[in-house]
């Protein structure tokens, strides 16, 4: 019992199947983890984070503690991949056995794992609409098996967590989850890492020229719309011939080493033009840097993003945002006062909605501002951590 009145909490948190954690080879979701592992113990809970090995050894499971965190990293043999992911999830079921009280298991958007894992209090944090919906509006590409274990898990998580209104409306109308039974709790940011820094002090480190930068960071993957980023950079370009475009991300898909056939057309298109810069994926702290040294940033995904990690660190970094008008991503930018936010599938305005801010840097600058005092004010890890102790000390 802590000296508040809360219990301590012993939680093991399940990563996905693919990548580690820490998240030395990149994922949203593994950096969730990570960001909010520490708050977490902070606030007197007993953290065990359980991922795939990763680079590291995969012989066995190999348990790594730092302070009140615990990281047991199993075994990350490709047949722990196969059929859907459920190889991965019954060594977890396997480990959770072995492991004596626990209190809570926290599983990350992975609805047909928790039928594999039989425990008394399950949580469930979606994070977007991957597993699934396929981003579409049906489950209908999932195989039979699938579909039905996604349903069984949904109904028997003891509570469920969005990080959006959209996504949880998404959930209760396609799967009839009472509404009562889903929190929506906001993502985060790490506001002292994502600050304004010098930018044409950290532009001359990088070797970048000091004219209009535009910013894209994500997987080159056609759901996040570089194609239409792309052709609106090239409409830019007609008019601020200085600009330039850069591209940080995987070519493809986290934890899959070779490139899509569409990133491969845009990395083949990028080496022709001058002005398209792509750096690849950034897994370190330097990625702060490169908010940093930019002056606005682009996510004009062609499907709906349930909340959107990237804009909410180019916030933090004090960059006005320009995102498309889909899914959870009118819930974090707030259309002419921390950014722009423009109908799907629209070159033309994406194109006006990048050259009006271009064009005004007072109003690019406010922007940015109102974006950074949004974040401090909202979405600090320590805030996020507190709403979800909330939650782990109803269930537990």
């Amino acid at each position: 019992m802590k000296n508040n009145g809360e219990i301590e909490v012993r939680i093991v948190i399940v990563g996905t199947e693919r990548l580690p954690i820490p998240p030395v080879a990149g994922g949203a979701i593994q950096k969730w983890i990570q960001s909010i592992s520490r708050p977490l113990s902070d606030l007197g809970n007993e953290i065990i984070i359980m991922s795939p090995s990763g680079p590291l050894p995969s012989s066995k499971s190999i348990r790594r503690r730092r302070s009140r965190i615990e990281y047991l990293y199993l075994n990350a043999d490709e047949k722990l991949k196969e059929t859907e992911g459920f190889g991965y999830y019954q060594a977890v079921a396997k480990e959770l056995e072995d492991m004596g009280d626990v209190d809570l298991i926290h599983v990350h958007n992975r609805p047909s794992a928790l039928p594999i894992l039989n425990h008394r209090k399950l949580l469930l944090t979606l994070h977007n609409t991957h597993e699934g919906w396929k981003f579409t509006p049906s489950p209908k590409r999932l195989t039979p098996r699938r579909q039905e274990m996604y349903r069984l898990g949904l109904r028997k998580a003891d509570a469920i967590v969005v990080n959006s209104n959209f996504l949880k409306n998404f959930v209760t109308s396609l799967y009839r989850i009472p509404p009562s039974k889903i929190s929506v709790i906001i993502n985060g940011v790490d506001t002292n890492l994502y600050r304004p820094r010098n930018k044409k002090e950290i532009r001359g480190v990088m070797g970048l020229p000091l004219g209009p930068l535009i910013l894209f960071v994500g997987r080159i993957i056609k759901k996040k719309g570089v194609h239409f980023l792309i052709d609106a950079f090239l409409n830019v370009k007609e008019e601020f011939s200085e600009a330039k475009l850069l591209i940080v991300g995987p070519p493809g898909q986290f934890g899959i080493h070779r490139p899509s056939s569409y990133a491969t057309k845009i990395l083949q298109f990028a080496k022709r033009e001058d002005d398209i810069i792509v750096m690849g994926p950034i897994y370190s702290d330097k990625i702060a840097q490169i908010y940093s040294c930019a002056d606005l940033f682009v996510l004009y995904s062609d499907c709906p993003e349930a909340f959107g990690m990237a804009p909410l660190e180019a916030m933090s970094s004090g960059l006005p945002v320009i995102a498309a008008r889909v899914g959870g991503l009118p819930e974090l930018v707030d259309h002419s006062l921390t950014g722009l936010l423009v109908p799907p599938h629209n070159t033309a305005l994406l194109t006006k909605a990048i050259i009006s801010l271009i064009e005004d840097k007072s109003y690019r600058r406010r922007l940015g501002e109102a974006g950074r005092r949004r974040a401090i004010r909202f979405y600090e890890w320590s805030s996020v951590a507190r709403s979800y102790n909330r939650i782990y000390q109803d269930l537990a």
